[in-house]
């Protein structure tokens, strides 16, 4: 499994999930320059678009400003941002600010769903790249039994977890970058570990 940290993620208390192209890393320009940030939060917000974390279109930066306050956003440099691109709206129906961009809270296993959840969300970050098909979870705490099965590319796959809790077994992300690495794509998952 390749992973790549984005320094810029480094800090906070969750984990960010993001999709590349394995490309970008060949175009990015090397500077030791310290770049001058934008100052609004709507500038701020156009270069985070360039460069593959746009806001989901029905949001806007007021929707952002629901949950955030704005000096916080413009005052810090892009992790405040990121933060909360990564978060969904913190009302039903719960959908992502960002569809590149995952803020995910490693203590999530409630019980059934949590994994398919997790899956769900992983297929929608890949773009297309990687869709799953007939996606089900177990979590049992009390039996200390926990899995994954989801099919893709025609072949099923099953996936035993680890229960500890309600923390979430971090090696069933390995399963979904080896998916996409084996599919048609030229896209790999990344994660910035927020040190949590």
């Amino acid at each position: 499994m390749t992973l790549f940290v984005v320094a810029i993620l480094v800090g906070a208390v969750l984990m960010f999930l993001r999709l590349v192209k394995k490309t970008d890393y060949a175009k990015a320009p090397v500077t030791s320059a310290k770049p001058i940030l934008p100052a609004t939060l709507e500038e701020r917000l156009e270069v985070l678009a360039e460069v593959g974390f746009p806001l989901a279109p029905e949001f806007t930066a007021l929707s952002l400003l629901e949950s955030f306050d704005r000096d916080h956003l413009e005052s810090s440099d892009y992790d405040a941002i990121l933060f909360s691109l990564g978060s969904p709206e913190e009302r039903e129906p719960w959908r992502p600010h960002c569809r590149t961009l995952w803020l995910f809270d490693t203590e999530c296993i409630e019980g059934a769903g949590s994994y398919f959840d997790i899956a769900d969300r992983m297929s929608e970050l890949a773009g297309g790249a990687m869709p799953l098909a007939d996606v089900v979870d177990h979590v049992d705490h009390e039996k200390s039994r926990a899995w994954l099965e989801y099919t893709f590319q025609n072949s099923k796959k099953h996936i035993d977890c680890k229960v500890k809790d309600d923390w979430v077994d971090s090696d069933i992300f390995s399963h979904f970058v080896e998916a996409l690495a084996n599919g048609d794509s030229d896209k790999i998952f990344i994660y910035g570990d927020t040190g949590g």
